[in-house]
């Protein structure tokens, strides 16, 4: 019995990577204007962030389907193999809720992981699974193992400009003007 790793692309994965390191990338979607895209399949970082900078739209994420998730469950499970699911933060999206749907429907064959971060913390402990897998431990083993150690990672970001977190309506008009006036850059972190 294999176990097998599905993550969601918040964790800066791509297709194409995903497939070199053996795991099985469950794309998020995003909507820009009146575009549809599936993050690392259709549209790269680079255009992502390019169309940010230039579209009047902000772009729009969506969570996982409890659907998609089960999708790529019943083809491991029918080959006799385990899952381990590692998603964005519940903080942050509810995507997590979803996998966890699909790891109560499956117990002892699939475990939800809530990375409790997102971008290059999520990657972290994505690859410390890689490397547990690499090792043989059981599914179950290497779920307690995630859940221990995605409490130590601490992932800090620098904003150069409030602009997006205007645009997205993370912070007010009043609060952006204000705080470009004065040049602050927050300092940001995934925390509770």
């Amino acid at each position: 019995m294999t176990v097998k790793l599905i993550i969601d692309s918040a964790c800066d994965i791509d297709k194409k990577e995903a497939e070199k390191l053996g795991v099985i990338l469950v794309p998020m979607e995003i909507r820009i204007g009146d575009e549809d895209f599936l993050d690392g399949v259709n549209i790269t970082k680079e255009e992502f962030f390019d169309k940010l900078v230039n579209e009047n739209d902000f772009p729009q994420t969506s969570q996982i389907n409890a659907y998609r998730f089960e999708e790529e469950v019943k083809k491991i499970i029918a080959n006799g193999d385990q899952a381990i699911i590692i998603t964005i933060s519940s903080k942050l999206s509810g995507t997590f809720e979803n996998a966890k749907l699909i790891a109560a429907k499956y117990p002892k064959q699939v475990f939800a992981i809530d990375s409790l971060n997102a971008s290059l913390g999520e990657r972290i402990l994505v690859q410390y699974a890689i490397r547990l897998i690499k090792q043989e431990f059981s599914a179950e083993e290497i779920a307690k193992r995630l859940d221990i150690e995605k409490k130590k990672i601490i992932v800090l970001a620098i904003v150069d400009t409030l602009k997006y977190l205007k645009k997205g309506g993370r912070i007010s008009a009043v609060v952006a003007v204000a705080g470009g006036m004065l040049s602050i850059k927050p300092l940001v972190s995934i925390v509770e």
